[in-house]
Protein backbone atom coordinates (compact mmCIF):
# COMPACT_ATOMS: atom_id res chain seq x y z
CA UNK A 1 0.00 0.00 0.00
CA UNK A 2 2.73 2.32 0.48
CA UNK A 3 3.76 2.34 -3.03
CA UNK A 4 0.56 4.45 -3.77
CA UNK A 5 0.92 6.79 -1.52
CA UNK A 6 4.27 7.66 -2.52
CA UNK A 7 3.32 7.99 -5.72
CA UNK A 8 2.86 11.37 -5.71
CA UNK A 9 5.98 12.36 -4.08
CA UNK A 10 7.77 9.99 -6.22
CA UNK A 11 6.74 11.49 -9.54
CA UNK A 12 6.66 15.34 -8.30
CA UNK A 13 10.52 14.47 -7.98
CA UNK A 14 10.84 13.17 -11.01
CA UNK A 15 9.34 15.91 -13.08
CA UNK A 16 11.85 18.05 -11.31
CA UNK A 17 14.58 15.92 -12.41
CA UNK A 18 13.64 16.21 -16.01
CA UNK A 19 13.48 20.05 -15.22
CA UNK A 20 17.07 19.71 -14.15
CA UNK A 21 15.85 21.29 -10.04
CA UNK A 22 17.52 17.87 -8.83
CA UNK A 23 20.28 15.54 -9.44
CA UNK A 24 18.71 12.57 -9.73
CA UNK A 25 15.10 10.47 -9.24
CA UNK A 26 13.52 7.26 -9.21
CA UNK A 27 10.06 6.69 -10.71
CA UNK A 28 11.13 6.12 -14.19
CA UNK A 29 8.51 3.21 -14.43
CA UNK A 30 5.76 4.48 -12.75
CA UNK A 31 5.68 7.24 -15.27
CA UNK A 32 5.84 4.97 -18.11
CA UNK A 33 2.96 3.16 -16.52
CA UNK A 34 0.49 6.16 -16.07
CA UNK A 35 1.52 7.07 -20.00
CA UNK A 36 1.65 3.69 -21.67
CA UNK A 37 -1.77 4.17 -23.01
CA UNK A 38 -1.18 7.49 -24.18
CA UNK A 39 0.59 9.73 -27.03
CA UNK A 40 2.88 11.65 -24.74
CA UNK A 41 4.19 7.73 -24.20
CA UNK A 42 6.51 8.87 -27.16
CA UNK A 43 7.87 12.39 -25.74
CA UNK A 44 8.34 10.63 -22.30
CA UNK A 45 10.45 8.11 -24.45
CA UNK A 46 12.31 10.93 -25.94
CA UNK A 47 12.82 12.53 -22.61
CA UNK A 48 14.16 9.65 -20.75
CA UNK A 49 16.61 8.93 -23.72
CA UNK A 50 18.38 11.86 -22.74
CA UNK A 51 19.60 10.44 -20.04
CA UNK A 52 19.76 6.56 -20.90
CA UNK A 53 18.92 4.74 -24.17
CA UNK A 54 15.01 4.27 -23.18
CA UNK A 55 12.37 2.41 -25.48
CA UNK A 56 9.06 1.94 -23.96
CA UNK A 57 5.55 -0.13 -25.74
CA UNK A 58 2.06 1.56 -26.13
CA UNK A 59 -0.41 -0.91 -24.24
CA UNK A 60 -4.12 0.26 -24.97
CA UNK A 61 -6.32 0.74 -21.68
CA UNK A 62 -3.32 1.62 -18.65
CA UNK A 63 -4.98 4.96 -18.06
CA UNK A 64 -5.87 5.94 -14.57
CA UNK A 65 -8.44 8.55 -14.47
CA UNK A 66 -7.32 12.47 -12.73
CA UNK A 67 -3.83 11.19 -12.30
CA UNK A 68 -2.85 10.14 -16.24
CA UNK A 69 -4.56 14.03 -17.84
CA UNK A 70 -2.39 15.33 -15.46
CA UNK A 71 0.81 13.84 -16.12
CA UNK A 72 0.61 14.23 -19.79
CA UNK A 73 0.42 18.09 -19.40
CA UNK A 74 3.41 17.96 -17.33
CA UNK A 75 5.18 15.74 -19.91
CA UNK A 76 4.00 17.91 -22.72
CA UNK A 77 5.13 21.24 -21.26
CA UNK A 78 8.77 19.82 -20.16
CA UNK A 79 8.83 18.22 -24.17
CA UNK A 80 7.93 21.25 -25.58
CA UNK A 81 10.49 23.46 -23.35
CA UNK A 82 13.51 20.71 -24.31
CA UNK A 83 12.55 21.07 -27.14
CA UNK A 84 12.15 24.57 -27.73
CA UNK A 85 15.92 24.22 -25.62
CA UNK A 86 17.56 22.16 -28.25
CA UNK A 87 16.52 24.55 -31.26
CA UNK A 88 17.92 27.63 -29.52
CA UNK A 89 21.58 26.05 -28.82
CA UNK A 90 21.18 24.71 -32.81
CA UNK A 91 20.39 28.35 -33.98
CA UNK A 92 23.22 29.95 -31.63
CA UNK A 93 25.82 27.47 -32.78
CA UNK A 94 24.89 28.54 -36.64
Amino acid sequence: MSKYKDAPRIIKHRLAFFRGEVAEAGGKQLLMRLLQSEPELKMLEEIESRYEPTEFEYKPGMHVDYITPEICRHVRKIYTELSSGKRRKVSHSS
